[in-house]
């Protein structure tokens, strides 16, 4: 057994506290992975849901998974005499910074519904090679895959893991699905576009069509082809031609949309916002909510969203996708040259649903052994196959939508948007057509991102998990 007994020295608390001594980290109780008794004490921690009165870990009151989470909770506590007693708090990311800065224990773990990008750098949580005893960072069906950790890691520690087996605490990472509206577009004489998926019709050129043809004007009232945030297009544009904020070459890391690869997708990209689809995009200066409103109005057959917003039954959503639309599908982002049809992409904003340590803490290993058991698979979902079978039949319409999203869950890689690494999209889609240009004036400062960010991120990945 490891006994969290180690020295750290905190650049946060250096910072805020002005101190230069180290920081010694002692957990003031002991445990084993087979302890039985606890003797009753209370491991506290959070969840930052802004409903969490009406949710439990995530879950609508009344729902199936409440109780199951509720029912999971308390078997754990009875298992271990412990109590666990979760706060509400939907200031959690700041006040977890203030609380360690002080040297104060907060909470002993914490699950985050969106993680902040800066705590695996700020020193503030337990690297879990120190928890190793309790969290295996190695079982990808328990906790996720590599690809969804890159916010997880720094030098060469994780921090944080993803209970991937709960209902919709992983598959809802992967952004930027084009959802349709099936029912609309059937009305309107078109076949369901999942066959064109299924048949091998997929195409950049395919989606053109799809958007166009779907756009139609009676008087005053316009329907259009899509409805999206345009960044959010360009980015795809990028992920779907295989393209990564960074690729080593000749053992550096280089920005990736700096490529012959990058500039042909952002150009496609341009061309299609502003020559071919021009008049028939429903375009949104908001990320969100406009797009998303029009899709669930009936004012567009397909819409690129946020997964969350489209089909997670999380309250902390007011407008959701399954709630407003009859029968919606899960489309892919059509690939670009080179890539394997098939072979789907996504990417992410940043990682939903993360449990980690804090690490100024009361009970850390205590707190690490009931985690590991509460997040152990519910016994309706006891296989991965089982869990599909649950999306198939009661969050998608069809069971190729759930073929889709999990093809692009495995292949979806960090966008590195809070690092800044969205601008040369955001310049694009402010009607900036001269992509060559865009790329060269932006240059020295993409790679000055990849130096700082991104590098230490793919290596430290590469350092845990081996070459990706």
């Amino acid at each position: 057994m490891k006994k969290i007994r180690y020295i750290v020295s905190v650049l946060l608390l250096i910072a805020l506290c002005g101190c230069q001594t180290a920081v010694e980290i002692v957990p003031e109780y002991n445990a084993t992975a087979n302890t039985q008794d606890m003797d009753g004490i209370v491991i506290t921690a959070s969840r930052d849901d802004n409903n969490f009165e009406q949710t439990y870990l995530g879950y609508k009151e009344g729902t199936e998974h409440y109780d199951f989470a509720a029912q999971r909770v308390a078997d754990v506590e009875n298992k271990y005499n412990c109590k666990i007693e979760f706060i509400v708090d939907p200031d959690f990311g700041s006040r977890i910074i203030q609380m360690v800065a002080a040297g104060t224990p907060y909470v002993d773990f914490a699950v985050m519904t969106r993680y902040e990008e800066t705590f695996s750098r700020s020193g503030m949580l337990t690297p879990l090679s120190y928890l190793s005893d309790y969290i295996d960072i190695y079982d990808f069906e328990k906790w996720g895959r590599p690809n969804t950790f890159t916010q997880l890691v720094w030098n060469n520690e994780i921090y944080g893991v993803i209970p991937v087996t709960w209902p919709e605490y992983y598959f809802t990472i992967v952004d930027f699905p084009l959802i349709s509206n099936t029912d609309a577009i059937q009305d309107s004489g078109y076949p369901d576009p999942r066959e064109y998926v299924e048949n091998g019709e997929w195409t950049r050129q395919k989606l053109e069509e799809c958007v166009n043809s779907y756009y139609h004007k009676e008087g005053d009232k316009v329907h259009y082809g899509i409805s999206m945030y345009k960044p959010h297009f360009y980015d795809m544009a990028l992920r779907a031609s295989g393209i990564r904020m960074a690729e080593k070459i000749n053992g550096r890391w280089v920005s990736g949309i700096h490529s012959e690869a990058g500039l042909e997708a952002l150009t496609w990209a341009s061309k299609f916002c502003t020559e071919t689809c021009k008049d028939t995009i429903n375009n949104s200066d908001n990320s969100t909510q406009p797009a998303l409103d029009a899709f669930c109005n009936g004012e567009s057959s397909l819409l690129l969203m946020h997964s969350n917003y489209a089909f997670a039954s999380n309250s902390q959503y007011q407008n959701v996708v399954s709630y407003e639309v009859e029968n919606f599908g899960i489309l892919p982002f059509p690939l670009g040259p080179g890539m394997e049809y098939g072979r789907w992409v996504g990417q992410y904003e940043r990682t939903p649903n993360v449990l980690f340590f804090p690490l100024i803490a009361n009970y850390t290993e205590p707190a690490a052994i009931v985690a590991n058991d509460i997040f152990e698979p519910f016994d309706a979902y006891s296989t991965p196959d089982a869990l599909k079978d649950f999306y198939s039949k009661n969050v998608f319409f069809d069971e190729r939508d759930t073929a889709v999203i999990m093809e692009m869950l495995k292949n979806c890689n960090y966008n590195f948007l809070e690092e800044g690494m969205r601008y040369i999209t955001e310049q694009c889609a402010s009607g900036f057509t001269n992509i060559a240009e865009i790329l060269e004036s932006n240059e020295d400062k993409y790679q000055d991102l990849v130096d700082r960010y991104v590098a230490p991120a793919y290596e430290s990945i590469e350092a845990i998990f081996g070459e990706q």
